[in-house]
Order: C-alpha cells, then structure tokens, then sequence
C-alpha cells in the first residue's frame, strides 16, 4: 500500500505459561459444558474466545438452555 517494505522481521514467541492458563481455561469450560446438555465442541470452542467469564458463562447457558428445548 505504501509502496515500500516497511516490515522487514516478525518474530513469534510463545510463552509457555500462557498456554498453560488457556489449556485450563478450556479444560474447566469442557467440564462444566459436560453438566449441562450436550454442547458441541466447536461452541465450546467459541465460548473459550469470550474473555469475560460471566459472558462465556451465559453463552454456554444459553447454548445449552437451546439444545435442551429443541431436544425436548
């Protein structure tokens, strides 16, 4: 867009205590998605981006208060 390379190096790093928190994170969420109705793990996935924990928490709710009406 500029007409000139204005990005010469990326670097990614990955910090290991981060991965560890977003493993938790995901592995409590598939827990508790488990007591309610089943949830398909791409929602689960989905619920894993919310960063706020009450949101998440009413999305898998909703999600699984659907599931468990369109079931019924």
């Amino acid at each position: 867009t500029l007409g000139q390379a204005t990005v010469k190096f990326i670097e990614f790093r990955i910090d290991p205590s981060v991965l560890g928190y977003w493993k938790g994170r995901r592995e409590r969420n598939v827990k508790a998605a488990k007591k309610r109705a089943p949830i398909s793990p791409s929602l689960i996935d989905a619920a894993n981006e919310i960063g706020d924990v009450s949101l998440r928490e009413s999305f898998l709710n909703a999600a699984a208060a659907y599931l468990d009406r369109k079931d019924g």
